[in-house]
């Protein structure tokens, strides 16, 4: 079952609709709060371990951002395709938006 967990999830909640959460599901597991930064760490370290967790903290806090980035851009790239149907989706608004602003004829 761990091969089909993908190592970073998106998730929200409704009593928090300001953040998004990233959630690391690999070692070493942890939610990180978007909106704020908190980071929840879900495993117990060993001292060793511990101390070695927190000085890669920004690394963690640095992949678990640019996996959110890419979500949204793939998701952004998908919406745009979707609603106007071209596959370079910024091209295809700028298209849209000068049809708008040019007159026909």
């Amino acid at each position: 079952m761990a091969d089909t967990i993908p190592t970073f999830l998106l998730a929200d909640n409704a009593e928090h609709p300001d953040a998004v959460f990233v959630v690391h599901t690999q070692f070493p597991r942890f939610i990180l709060n978007l909106a704020n930064d908190e980071l929840e760490w879900w495993e117990t370290f060993a001292k060793e371990d511990k101390e070695s967790a927190t000085e890669e903290v920004a690394l963690w806090i640095e992949r678990a951002t640019e996996f959110y980035d890419n979500e949204v851009n793939k998701y952004t790239d998908l919406w745009m395709r979707y609603c106007f149907g071209i596959k370079n989706s910024f091209y295809g608004l700028t298209v849209w938006a000068q049809s708008l602003l040019m007159p026909s004829g």
